[in-house]
């Protein structure tokens, strides 16, 4: 009776809260709550925050609280003013489950202990304790991820408030991921689709082989950084071959575009807000002007996702594996002048084709050239590809003749 009254965790923050800071508001021991029928739960249901509960002071703007240790830390910046408590909420910013009144429960994270090699205790990686919960708090400059339900095209003001958001769409196109998954009813189909994949649930990721958190956040970023080592083979599972998704080397990815990345693919919810609360985005311009048709050729190899299989023009490390298929890798496009014509060339890639494979057992090759006539590629678009490709030739080793 004691632990289910007297003994609750919060009850026991709300008693240090007093003690710490007695020239402050007193506050009587209770369960603070907001009800937010604007901000519901995806599935309907109204959304309910206790957070205030033992974050005493977040809304606060006494300077005392500015530096104070969590949980009694007032809000940083003046979030608070545009976003106030009582229409927003906290959850639909910062995830998590707004109903619990413990801090696992409510963040979804529990830090562990582990015993390394030796049997010896290490402290380990946090770990999803709350299995129930599908929306773990975001961490970081993860939870600009949370902005865009509102702000559909970055939160921005006197300076750019998604800033990781900003660099991360960039960064999807230019690494070509639309040429293997599809977004928004666009791309291809070699890769799963991303349309939503910031609202998959936990228990969609295999989190076996994580390093860090176990979680989808952590899931996505580490996947960037080395797909065959999230994504490994597993025969007793029917998985032959690792992820055939190029890694952060081959793609020149930094730490932080692999952050920036992440915080767009957790953006990617599909969560609709009522209207009032929008920000549309601002129509993208079109790039239409370019210096010579080679240029437009370049730009649409990036824009159409060419570069996600093919790789990096005149880079003949970045070569992409593609598992079971004859030649083991998706071939570079350089000298296609000694091996196509103009008209042969242009009835390949708009027929498309299937790699044959090299173990008719196993599983087809994970990447394949799609049919670019079924995805509207034609006329001048398609007539500038084949400008710049035919462009494209192997850089000469260091005292080798010219091609």
């Amino acid at each position: 009776m004691l632990q289910d009254t007297v003994l609750r965790e919060w009850m026991g923050v709300q008693r240090e809260f007093n003690k710490t800071y007695k020239s402050g508001e007193h506050v009587s021991l209770a369960i603070h709550q907001l009800q937010l029928t604007d901000f519901r739960s995806v599935q309907g249901g109204l959304r309910v925050d206790r957070c205030m509960t033992c974050h005493l002071a977040s809304d606060k703007s006494d300077p005392v609280y500015k530096d104070a240790p969590h949980p009694f830390r007032s809000h940083p910046g003046n979030y608070l003013k545009a976003h106030p408590p009582e229409v927003y909420g906290c959850t639909i910013c910062h995830a998590g489950q707004g109903m619990a009144l413990t801090a696992d429960a409510a963040h979804g994270y529990h830090s562990v202990q582990e015993k390394d090699k030796d049997g010896k205790l290490v402290m380990g990686h946090w770990n999803e304790v709350i299995h129930a919960l599908d929306t773990p708090m975001l961490k970081g400059a993860n939870i600009q991820a949370a902005c865009i339900k509102c702000h559909r095209g970055g939160a921005h003001g006197s300076a750019d408030h998604t800033p990781y958001w900003t660099r991360g769409k960039k960064l999807f196109g230019e690494f070509g991921c639309i040429g293997c998954h599809m977004l928004n009813g666009e791309g291809g189909k070699a890769a799963p689709d991303l349309t939503e994949v910031g609202a998959k649930y936990p228990d969609q990721f295999d989190m076996r082989h994580l390093h860090g958190e176990r979680t989808r956040q952590n899931w996505i970023y580490e996947h960037f950084l080395d797909p065959q080592d999230v994504v490994r083979a597993d025969k007793a599972i029917d998985i032959n071959f690792p992820s055939d998704m190029p890694n952060a080397k081959q793609l020149g990815m930094s730490d932080d575009d692999a952050r920036a990345l992440t915080v767009y693919l957790l953006s990617l919810t599909g969560e609709r807000i009522y209207a009032k609360y929008v920000t549309p985005a601002k129509p993208e311009k079109e790039r239409t002007r370019f210096p010579s048709r080679v240029a437009r050729g370049a730009y649409l190899y990036k824009k159409l996702g060419c570069i996600g299989c093919h790789g990096k023009p005149g880079v003949e490390e970045d070569q992409r594996a593609n598992w079971n298929s004859k030649d083991k890798v998706v071939p570079k496009l350089v000298n296609l002048d000694e091996i196509y014509s103009r008209e042969e060339l242009k009835e390949f890639i708009l027929r498309g084709s299937y790699p044959p494979k090299d173990k008719e057992e196993l599983e087809s090759p994970p990447l394949w050239m799609p049919a670019w006539k079924e995805r509207g590629l034609g006329g001048e678009e398609l007539e500038a590809l084949m400008d710049y490709l035919f462009t494209l030739k192997k850089k000469k080793a260091e005292g080798e003749e010219e091609w």
